[in-house]
C-alpha cells in the first residue's frame, strides 16, 4: 500500500485489486441510486505494464466525482461489501488509511 498523492483525492497502489470495478458501481449506487462509474468516489485505474491498479478515493467533490462519505448511514461502505474476497482485506486497510490521511492537516475521522 503506497500513498501516491494527496490533493482533493488520495491514490494508493492496490496490489491485490483485480480491476473488476465493482466498487465503483456500488459507490455510485450509494450516491445516486444508479450505476454510473463517472460519479463514483472511488476510481480504479490499471498501471501500464503491471498487474497492479491505482485506487483513488475522492475526498472532495471534483471532476464530476462525489466526495467519499464512507457510505454514511450504512453499516459498511458498499465498496467493501461488494469487493471480491481476494482484495477485501486490502481495501479495508486502504479505507482506514483514507480516513486517517490528513486533509489540510486534519484527518477525516
Amino acid at each position: 500500500m503506497k500513498n501516491i498523492d494527496l490533493i482533493d483525492k488520495v491514490t494508493y497502489e492496490a496490489e491485490k485489486c483485480t480491476g473488476c470495478r465493482t466498487c465503483e458501481l456500488a459507490c455510485s449506487f450509494h450516491h445516486a441510486k444508479a450505476f454510473q462509474r463517472g460519479i463514483s468516489s472511488i476510481v480504479i485505474t490499471p498501471f501500464k505494464n503491471s498487474l497492479n491498479h491505482a485506487l483513488t478515493f475522492y475526498r472532495e467533490s471534483a471532476e464530476n466525482r462525489i466526495a467519499c462519505d464512507m457510505c454514511k448511514g450504512l453499516d459498511k461502505p458498499l465498496c467493501l461489501v461488494f469487493c471480491p474476497a481476494t482484495f477485501r482485506e486490502e481495501l479495508e486497510k486502504l479505507l482506514k488509511a483514507h480516513l486517517s490521511a490528513p486533509k489540510n492537516g486534519v484527518p477525516l475521522a
